[in-house]
């Protein structure tokens, strides 16, 4: 999808978001921003039933993990958690 116009990408989203739905199916998407406009990623976050996002910031010269719930239907918290991921690949968020 890295190499087609938001417009294309964003039809394709659409169709096979519809198919999985029809299927009952659940699926992610992992999106990066700052490659595309604003307006691709606000059509593609309102296709969606729910969006995740991460952030990744380094404080105190430590790398600092963080997610939240942008949406979802039904009511939910907006704000940004801890997210940490343990030596064995255990994660938690607080």
């Amino acid at each position: 999808m890295a190499y087609n116009t938001e417009d294309l990408t964003v039809r394709f989203m659409k169709s096979h978001l519809a198919r999985m739905k029809r299927h009952g199916n659940v699926g992610v998407y992992p999106i990066e921003t700052g490659i595309h406009s604003n307006s691709f990623y606000n059509e593609v976050k309102a296709d969606f039933d729910g969006v995740l996002e991460l952030k990744l910031e380094e404080m105190d010269g430590e790398l600092r993990r963080f997610i939240r719930v942008y949406r979802y239907r039904g009511s939910h918290e907006t704000k940004w958690f801890r997210l940490l991921i343990g030596p064995n690949r255990d994660l938690k968020i607080y």
